[in-house]
């Protein structure tokens, strides 16, 4: 029973990783004309939006809330906001 219910685990969060692929391939080909940096902002803004919408249908499918996945603002949150801001530009490739 533990080793089906590890496979249904393993099985949503793959689902997960394939849905924000989809966003990412469906935000795309929205994006404004020309390739500069907005283009990629804008994808990177919607698509972040849509991954947000896509967690909290996963979390609500769960029958979790935010305050059990950590995802309510706290003490913590200017520091973990700052933190993913800076790796964000990482991999990026914005850093110099």
């Amino acid at each position: 029973m533990k080793k089906f219910q590890n496979g249904l685990l393993v099985g949503r969060v793959l689902l997960f990783c394939v849905s924000c692929a989809v966003v990412l391939a469906t935000v795309a080909p929205l994006r404004p004309r020309g390739s500069g940096p907005n283009s990629m902002l804008y994808i990177g803004a919607m698509a972040c939006i849509g991954t947000f919408f896509l967690k909290l249908l996963f979390v609500r499918w769960e029958g979790l809330r935010f305050g059990h996945i950590r995802a309510c603002q706290g003490r913590g949150s200017p520091l973990r906001l700052a933190f993913g801001f800076i790796v964000g530009l990482f991999l990026s490739g914005y850093t110099h």
